[in-house]
């Protein structure tokens, strides 16, 4: 199976999966159903046959798939059994957030360098790391193997700092800074902005409220409403 050319809900479906069969082979789960699947990713379980006949032959009539076979596959595919280095971007206290993340570095992902533009953040000691001089960074991704890059800067500084990335060698970009950057070239961009999360989180809540609040109100209508006879 390709990655390239699946949208991004496709690509969202998949990491989720694996992190749930991950979750399942920890927990000592041997097989299991498309119907479970599904119901634990919020998809249907043809969606779940679907993306794994796109992977290879799995399952067994009766039994379900196999999760630690699945699971071995989904890694590869996705770039799970990969180990990535990562250079951030940002000594402030969203950076220092991200080189706190046990998570990221349990998924292979291992932060090996650490840069800022402000005087008074370089040299000094950020977790296990000494912050870097921005203009340094050239320097130090010609000595070592990154593709990585991860933006922890102030919207205005974020142009430019992605630019610097990119003119050194710098593959995939993860944005953190409040404003949107566009993929250029073969160079891959997510962004994520926790603030525009939040009010997605609040129009989803809002909109449930009010279909709720909808029903109700035709609920209450019907309820007063004379049956004719």
């Amino acid at each position: 199976m390709k990655l390239a050319g699946l949208s991004a809900v496709t690509i969202d479906r998949l990491v989720r999966f694996h992190d749930l069969l991950l979750r399942l082979d920890a927990a000592g789960q041997a097989y299991a159903s498309s119907q479970a699947i599904g119901e634990l990713l919020g998809c249907s379980p043809t969606q779940i046959r679907k993306d794994l006949a796109k992977l290879g032959r799995f399952g067994t009539r009766g039994s379900g798939y196999r999760v630690e076979e699945v699971r071995r596959t989904l890694g590869k595919i996705i770039g799970r059994e990969e180990r990535w280095d990562i250079v951030l971007i940002g000594a402030g206290n969203l950076g220092t957030a991200l080189l706190r993340h046990g998570g990221i570095r349990e998924r292979g992902f291992r932060f090996v360098a650490v840069f800022d533009a402000d005087p008074r953040k370089i040299g000094t000691k950020l977790e296990s790391f000494v912050v870097r001089d921005i203009s340094d960074l050239a320097g130090v991704l010609d000595e070592l193997s990154v593709e990585i890059g991860v933006l922890a800067v102030p919207a205005t500084e974020a142009r430019w700092a992605a630019r610097l990335l990119m003119e050194n060698g710098i593959k995939a970009i993860m944005n953190f800074a409040p404003m949107s950057l566009w993929e250029e070239g073969d160079v891959v961009v997510s962004n994520v902005d926790l603030t525009t999360e939040f009010e997605k989180l609040c129009f989803r809540m809002l909109t449930a409220q009010g279909s709720r609040a909808q029903h109700l109100v035709r609920d209450s209508a019907s309820a007063r409403s004379p049956v004719s006879s």
